[in-house]
């Protein structure tokens, strides 16, 4: 029953403070919901969503982003490492979503998110009903 799906990944990016990430590799795009220039999922259709995120911190760095639907704050991702490590944090939300609202991770600070070419911070929304 799912009619749009969109998985994207990101390459390394600095991402200053209340900006979007921008999940610059799409893999799947159907509608053209997610703009990779933006960052921004924009809801094609009115319905309930799934939307999820996850990002990974430089090694020894802390990141904190947030879910945000239009200007809406929903959820945040905070990653600390302790040690000489990265770490990793995922979100998962339901939402329900009317044609043309907005759907964005944004940076909560100037933070670094990291990524290579095994796609380790990602992007996915699809429309559930």
């Amino acid at each position: 029953m799912s009619m749009s799906k969109q998985r994207h990944h990101t390459h390394k990016q600095t991402v200053a403070s209340n900006t979007a990430v921008k999940f610059d590799k799409v893999v799947t795009n159907i509608q053209d919901g997610y703009d990779p220039a933006t960052g921004i999922f924009t809801a094609p259709t009115d319905g309930v969503y799934h939307i999820s995120s996850t990002v990974i911190s430089p090694v020894r760095k802390k990141l904190f982003v947030s879910l945000y639907h239009n200007d809406v704050q929903i959820t945040s991702i905070w990653v600390s490492p302790k040690d000489d490590t990265h770490e990793m944090g995922t979100t998962n939300m339901v939402l329900m979503l009317k044609d043309g609202d907005e759907v964005a991770i944004r940076s909560r600070g100037n933070f670094e998110v990291h990524s290579n070419a095994a796609g380790f911070s990602s992007f996915s929304g699809f429309l559930i009903s």
